[in-house]
């Protein structure tokens, strides 16, 4: 909540929040273990320990089951929801896509970018920043998953940021991953 206490006022500022609809099951599971790969990779992890990682990933992201009614299913794409390993396989793939998004956030000078699990709020200017442009970008980044948007006109932070102490800045926040729900 400081960082977005931080940006300095101008009059001209504005919010916007994009929400990725639904995320977990429509997570692209193709692109996750890639995703593995590649931060496996990054951050100098040796091949046999590489490939137990990607081993135990394959494995949890194909057992995708969920109960409902006493009736077991399984579900064909995207992760289960409300599974702990669903919740940490998404961050991690959210993470990774908005490490190429910055290049983005730049060229349409977003003043700051803040997510909390699917919710990101945008500070911009309106007289710089186009955010219809920004929404369509970021629906094409993600080609299974879809935002929806919505802006407020009277300096009011959209409805579910008004949780205290929820907003955190890119790259900082760890979510909890069992909730005992």
């Amino acid at each position: 909540m400081n960082e977005l206490l931080e940006i300095p006022y101008d009059q001209n500022l504005k919010f916007a929040s994009f929400d990725i609809t639904n995320m977990c099951s429509n997570l692209p599971t193709n692109e996750l273990i890639k995703t593995v790969d590649i931060i496996c990779d990054k951050q100098g992890i040796s091949e046999e320990l590489k490939h137990e990682i990607m081993k135990i990933s394959q494995i949890i992201i194909k057992q995708n089951y969920f109960q409902f009614q006493n009736t077991l299913y399984t579900q064909e794409e995207g992760l289960v929801m409300g599974v702990p390993a669903s919740s940490i396989f998404s961050d991690i793939y959210i993470k990774h896509i908005e490490n190429t998004m910055f290049d983005i956030l730049l060229k349409y000078h977003i003043v700051g970018y803040f997510r909390y699990v699917d919710d990101i709020l945008i500070v911009y200017n309106k007289a710089t920043t186009n955010t219809y442009d920004v929404f369509n970008i970021f629906n094409n980044i993600l080609p299974t998953m879809k935002f929806t948007r919505e802006e407020k006109e009277k300096n009011q932070l959209p409805r579910y940021y008004h949780i205290e102490g929820k907003i955190q800045p890119l790259l900082r926040y760890t979510q909890e991953t069992n909730n005992n729900r």
